[in-house]
């Protein structure tokens, strides 16, 4: 649930970066700044994933991590500018970090034959996924301002990691009584 519903948030945005560009009152070569920022920064994250991996001792871990990297989404959308780009990128690389943990997690809980259809859910679970948020986001574009809503969408992952490590927590304590 983690993966489809908040690992894979800076997935579903990449969508809507061109409305950041738009919203600064910025000319079109800047969609291309912004998304070689992105891509350059998820290519790090996919790269230091396997570094990240070696220090990390446990999934809730991973959902606190993912939870630092809404909070630089958040640092973003509360200073709203171009000049805080790197930042934007910053948080993806660290979502495509987590999202690579949690996918390879998963995968080392399921066996061989059941691989791919466990995958292919997946899949299915972040189309749907996609779906609704895009929905929700044009929901929140209607009534809010583009930077609020990136500022409601990045508390919404920092949420989501701070609840899923104190539930994965819980359940721990729990399993130990």
């Amino acid at each position: 649930m983690f993966l489809v519903l908040f690992a894979s948030l800076g997935g579903y945005l990449d969508e809507f970066d061109a409305l950041i560009i738009n919203d600064f009152q910025l000319s079109n070569i800047w969609v291309s700044a912004i998304l070689t920022v992105r891509f350059v920064f998820i290519a790090l994250g996919d790269l230091l994933a396997p570094m990240v991996q070696k220090k990390i001792s446990s999934i809730k871990q991973i959902f606190l991590l993912n939870g630092l990297a809404c909070t630089f989404l958040t640092i973003f959308a509360v200073i709203w500018n171009q000049y805080v780009i790197l930042i934007f990128g910053l948080s993806f690389m660290i979502m495509a970090i987590t999202e690579i943990l949690l996918v390879n997690a998963l995968q080392n809980e399921i066996k061989e034959e059941g691989r791919a259809t466990v995958m292919s859910f997946y899949s299915v679970g972040q189309n749907v996924a996609m779906i609704c948020f895009s929905l929700v986001y044009a929901l929140l574009a209607g009534i809010f301002t583009l930077q609020q809503v990136y500022v409601i969408i990045s508390v919404y992952g920092i949420v989501g990691g701070c609840c899923f490590y104190l539930l994965f927590k819980a359940i721990r304590i729990k399993a130990q009584f």
